[in-house]
């Protein structure tokens, strides 16, 4: 079954999240690095090779193809944009480097490979913008997000949770406090498949019952204030 694009903005964040935490990078900064990693990249890998199969010149099939496919992954991958110029320009220079010139015939293989590799990158988007929104709302309130999985894990601080728990609270928590359009139980279930994928075996639990406990008290603060105003 495909995984849905929330769910694995979800996976994204959170291994950005862990990043951030063990190398002290910034959250934004280490979510491009996973981006590109393993959303990206991926699928750069599997495309590039439907460009060499594809090649009619002799000059590129006696080349060094090995090392030609890697070049343009990476740089496919780690470009700042993903608009099919950007994609284009980057194939040729990749070209150029290896072939010092385009070789003949060549044009039209280049053209449907960008027209196919953008077509891909489009429907990562949805995966890519989710994920930054998560990110952004978690490093604007990073603090509060955190006194609030203090204030509701009782004798558990911080400090004494593993690395992965608290990424996965943090996001559940930024869900739960600041994304009105996702409902809490989808949250909390979302946030427990991540803790069986990534963390111990009773972290699921552990989890689970922190974001209850932020579920239920954001509700409740959210009827008093309809009850006030």
């Amino acid at each position: 079954m495909a995984i849905s694009s929330r769910r694995r903005a979800r996976e994204t964040v959170l291994k950005a999240l862990y990043q951030s935490a063990v190398a002290g990078d910034q959250l934004e900064l280490a979510l491009e690095d996973v981006l590109n990693d393993t959303v990206y990249l991926p699928v750069v890998t599997a495309a590039v090779p439907d460009l060499l199969k594809r090649a009619t010149s002799e000059e590129v099939l006696s080349g060094d193809v090995e090392g030609f496919a890697s070049d343009l992954s990476y740089k496919l991958a780690f470009l700042p944009s993903k608009e099919e110029n950007s994609i284009y320009d980057a194939v040729i220079s990749v070209f150029k480097e290896y072939f010092k010139k385009i070789p003949q015939g060549e044009e039209e293989n280049i053209k449907s490979f960008v027209n196919n590799l953008g077509k891909k990158n489009a429907r990562l988007s949805k995966i890519a913008d989710f994920s930054r929104e998560l990110t952004e709302i978690i490093s604007q309130h990073f603090k509060k997000i955190d006194v609030t999985i203090e204030s509701a894990s009782e004798n558990w601080t911080l400090d004494r949770m593993s690395e992965v728990d608290k990424a996965i609270l943090r996001l559940g928590s930024a869900e739960l406090l600041y994304f009105d359009s996702i409902p809490p139980k989808v949250t909390l279930n979302e946030a427990v498949e991540l803790a069986k994928k990534y963390s111990a075996d009773k972290s699921r639990e552990f989890v689970n019952g922190i974001l209850d406990k932020i579920a239920k008290e954001t509700a409740k603060e959210e009827k008093v204030a309809e009850l006030v105003s």
